[in-house]
């Protein structure tokens, strides 16, 4: 049975972003919205129109439509297969993003390949790219990442990308867009993807702290000062250590205050009074606030690939 996406770490980007209102999709003759891209926004409308497509579709009449073509949908907790001849389910799988069941796509065509032709999948999400570097090595299959529009349509090789990173740097890569911001977390200021990889290829002591992300449920007091350390590496050279202190010294040399309570506050330091009524109303129960390292070490962990595959649990039926 397919897991409470209400409770899923995804969800809270769903709940930033908005949506759009929910749509009862009754047929195929149900009258198609104006605002396409609002009635995607909801994810309940995407789902009714997925499980439209797949009722529609296993029936006799578009049988024509795939002479000679397989045609795979993912929907719900299941993948279909649909040929001219017959629609059968050939795997299950509990994952809620479309991005990790393209990594299933490609195992499940990796598998059933005979002649290990190449994988090209299609994608303008960076996540998938990043998912595609880290998974590349377990898929026997060459991977091409076919992205961009028009003119700035490209293809690239994951796998000869991934060779030349090497071991021990892919592994990191995942975690590292993970950190540096993803769909579950927050991005740094003035410091992109190409940015940080830069320091990280600069500064190779940080490699094995970004791979050690993941690698259980818990963030260690000593990996959560070693990410503050690289954190500081993103916006200074000056070896600093302490966040705190580099966020004081970078305001002080930028805006040059008379005034040290014009500054940010930093931890430990008591909030104002307007803040003080605020946090004396606070209740735990109401609100939850996530720490950062632990969102995104729990992101990096459920990446793994041995809880990827167990989560799976790819059922092969034909």
């Amino acid at each position: 049975m397919r897991f409470n996406i209400d409770v899923s770490i995804k969800n809270i980007e769903r709940l930033r972003r908005g949506c759009g209102d929910t749509f009862l999709i009754k047929g195929p003759k149900t009258k198609i919205p104006r605002d396409w891209k609002k009635f995607l926004g909801n994810g309940k409308n995407k789902e009714q129109l997925v499980n439209l497509l797949h009722n529609e579709w296993k029936q006799d009449k578009y049988a024509h439509h795939f002479h000679g073509k397989k045609l795979y949908l993912s929907h719900n907790d299941q993948c279909t297969l649909f040929t001219s001849e017959d629609g059968s389910t050939v795997y299950y799988t509990v994952q809620e993003e479309a991005d990790t069941n393209i990594i299933l796509h490609c195992f499940h065509a990796s598998q059933f390949c005979q002649d290990k032709l190449p994988i090209r999948i299609r994608s303008s999400n960076t996540d998938v790219f990043m998912l595609l570097l880290r998974y590349v090595n377990e898929i026997e299959n060459v991977l091409l990442f076919d992205t961009g529009v028009g003119n700035k349509r490209r293809v690239s090789n994951v796998t000869n990308i991934s060779d030349n990173l090497g071991v021990a740097k892919w592994h990191a890569m995942l975690n590292m867009h993970a950190l540096s911001g993803s769909d579950t977390t927050s991005s740094f200021v003035r410091r992109g993807k190409l940015s940080v990889k830069s320091k990280l290829e600069k500064c190779s002591k940080f490699v094995p702290i970004l791979r050690s992300l993941g690698s259980s449920f818990t963030v260690t007091y000593k990996l959560v000062t070693y990410l503050e350390e690289f954190v500081c590496y993103l916006y200074s050279n000056k070896g600093y250590i302490d966040i705190n202190k580099l966020r004081y010294e970078l305001f002080t040399h930028k805006y040059s205050p008379t005034v040290t309570s014009t500054l940010p506050n930093t931890q430990g330091d008591p909030l104002p009074s307007e803040l003080t009524d605020v946090m004396e109303s606070y209740h735990p129960d109401e609100f939850e606030d996530e720490n950062e390292s632990d969102l995104v070490n729990f992101t990096c962990r459920c990446l793994e690939i041995f809880a990827f595959i167990y989560a799976c649990i790819i059922k092969i039926l034909c």
